[in-house]
């Protein structure tokens, strides 16, 4: 790969406004993940849309993502400078302004666009984020850094859907107009994203001397040479397909449990508003995953991943059978939902820790940064598959075969890791 930018004026970025860089960006990536996998999906099915549309339209806003390895090497010209990164973060505000400002019973074309140039500014933005947090930070004791950051990601996962998902329900409350209730939402998440901007304005140098210029003509070359050396690699589609299978029942399960909470009783789901998924999903579910992942690393900290690889496994696959459980009690207590969500995030969020873990050090070898980008669009690959099957799946079988189908692909997730792992003692008992 080309060298890496060099940093900007070190000298003038002390520790803790290092820190603040790295929290705040992390900050902003997780309210893109928000804004990309949850709130379209909410906010289109609160307006009226079908479950099929709803879904399949929100999964396409997932195609910059699985573009990520194209996008790098643009973004890796912005890597330690100050003005694209703040250009990218403003193209964002002005986005959720204009969603905001879009939003109609009638589905306008300007609702589309105005999402898909969040999506596009928000996949540039993550790999620029990324590439700033790990530059900007190495003066960090690692351990500190990842776990602040992971902290603030999550508490954008709570303020971006908790929050802003209550907002909107109490606004459809109090004004009885949706379009109204969800421009409010909007507008809070915008906001966030501009005070996001104007203090990361104030803490980057914007002293450019020292930074190396990329040429994107290199860059561009040595991406694609990394990326054929990883496809390259023998049995390296099976790898691929591996991956796939091993995230898709998690994806299916997320999409398929928002769409069940949001439809009525009538045809299965449980009626719940916005403000009730907000608190039920959205901040106890978001809050439970964020423990269950705290947990998993502290496990896999103390006595490795081999110890934990399995319980992991089970901990992440077993969970779905509390959405079959749901879909056939059909509880209407808020406090029952909750209860059973934030179980299923907990177990989610343990084994998901080391499912990442094993995939991402199965996986990245040789360039790490081209190989972490393919793991990552592979993943978001998996969500778009699953996100245009989901509304599909649930409009034509219901929630209770639809939960049906996601444990039958848990059991494939278990069948694929167990297929990794014997593939990995294969390779490594030829290797001597």
């Amino acid at each position: 790969m080309s060298p890496r930018p060099a940093m900007i004026d070190m000298t003038s970025l002390s520790s803790s406004r290092a820190a603040l860089l790295g929290c705040l960006l992390s900050f902003a990536r997780g309210l893109v993940l928000v804004m990309v996998l949850v709130l379209p999906m909410v906010m289109l099915k609160r307006l009226g849309q079908s479950n099929s549309w709803a879904s399949l339209d929100t999964a396409l806003l997932l195609l910059p993502f699985v573009l990520r390895g194209v996008l790098r090497p643009v973004a890796e010209k912005w890597i330690c400078r100050w003005l694209p990164l703040v250009l990218l973060q403003f193209l964002m505000v002005v986005s959720l302004w204009g969603v905001s400002r879009n939003i109609s019973t009638d589905m306008g074309v300007g609702l589309w666009l105005w999402l898909a140039v969040f999506s596009l500014a928000g996949a540039v933005h993550d790999i620029v984020a990324a590439g700033m947090t790990a530059l900007w930070c190495d003066d960090w004791k690692r351990q500190r850094r990842i776990q602040l950051c992971f902290v603030f990601g999550m508490l954008a996962a709570v303020l971006g859907m908790g929050v802003s998902m209550v907002l909107a329900g109490d606004m459809e409350v109090l004004s009885r107009r949706l379009n109204e209730a969800w421009h409010s939402a909007f507008l809070f998440l915008a906001a966030m994203m501009a005070v996001v901007e104007v203090v990361v304005l104030c803490v980057l140098p914007r002293s450019d001397k020292n930074t190396e210029p990329v040429k994107w003509h290199q860059a561009w070359n040595d991406n694609i040479h990394a990326h054929v050396h990883w496809w390259t690699r023998k049995n390296q589609w099976q790898m691929a397909l591996a991956v796939i299978l091993l995230s898709l029942h998690q994806w299916l399960l997320w999409r398929g449990t928002l769409l069940f909470l949001i439809d009525p009783g009538s045809i299965g789901g449980l009626s719940l508003g916005p403000q009730g998924i907000g608190f039920a999903q959205g901040t106890i579910g978001a809050l439970a995953l964020m423990a269950g992942l705290v947990l998993g690393v502290g496990a896999i900290k103390k006595d490795g991943l081999g110890h934990w690889l399995w319980p992991m496994v089970l901990a992440m696959t077993l969970p779905d059978v509390i959405l079959l459980y749901l879909s056939y009690e059909m509880p209407s207590e808020l406090l029952t939902v909750s209860s059973c969500l934030l179980v299923e995030n907990l177990f989610n969020g343990f084994g998901m820790a080391g499912i990442l873990f094993f995939l991402f050090r199965e996986i990245i070898v040789g360039d790490e940064e081209v190989h972490a980008d393919t793991c990552m669009a592979l993943l978001a690959l998996s969500a778009m598959i699953a996100g245009i099957a989901a509304g599909i799946l649930v409009d034509l079988l219901g929630y209770r075969r639809f939960f049906l189908i996601v444990v039958a692909a848990s059991l494939m997730a278990v069948l694929t890791m167990v297929w990794l792992v014997r593939r990995n003692k294969e390779e490594k008992t030829n290797t001597l």
